[in-house]
């Protein structure tokens, strides 16, 4: 339907190849672009100092692949414990929570942190939290344990990068 192949290779007892093409067009890119328009991780603004709190290795490089290009700050953590750990021990501008990890999982992280900001006097830093589940219970769960603002995961680059541009940041932290 799109013009492109599609087709296998197959050897009994050493495994298939599938391969295809497509035929794609170059894109051209408008020059006036505006900040908050680009999709790309590239900004003029002060980068962010992130910590991202997420258990699968393969999500953490797509994080780091999705800021590779910015002026931002990536401190990657595997669970909930050791992001409660940097979080008091470190600035940090926001907080990017999965909610399902081992060990310790964000909504309890995202509860011991929301305690130790109320203990401290630190002003409250915005939580994006991360979850495959968009229930409207599951987003209430997330505000009630302190997150800000909610990504169901697959994340895409484009809501990902909105979610950490200045207006948003400044609207989720009032």
């Amino acid at each position: 339907m799109m013009g492109g192949r599609i087709w296998v290779e197959s050897c009994l007892g050493e495994g298939s190849l599938f391969q295809f093409t497509l035929p794609v067009r170059q894109a051209t890119v408008s020059p006036v672009l505006r900040r908050d328009d680009s999709v790309s991780g590239e900004s003029t603004a002060p980068g962010l100092r992130i910590l991202l709190a997420e258990d699968v290795e393969e999500n953490r490089m797509l994080f780091e692949a999705y800021l590779m290009k910015s002026s931002h700050q990536l401190v990657m953590v595997a669970d909930g414990a050791e992001a409660v750990q940097r979080f008091q021990k470190e600035r940090f501008d926001v907080v990017v929570m999965d909610i399902q990890m081992p060990h310790m999982d964000g909504i309890t992280a995202m509860r011991l942190m929301r305690q130790w900001e109320r203990d401290s006097g630190a002003v409250p830093t915005p939580i994006i939290t991360l979850t495959a589940h968009a229930m409207s219970s599951e987003i209430e769960r997330c505000r009630e344990a302190g997150g800000t603002l909610y990504l169901t995961k697959p994340i895409n680059k484009k809501a990902f990068l909105e979610a950490l541009q200045p207006s948003v940041l400044r609207g989720i932290a009032a």
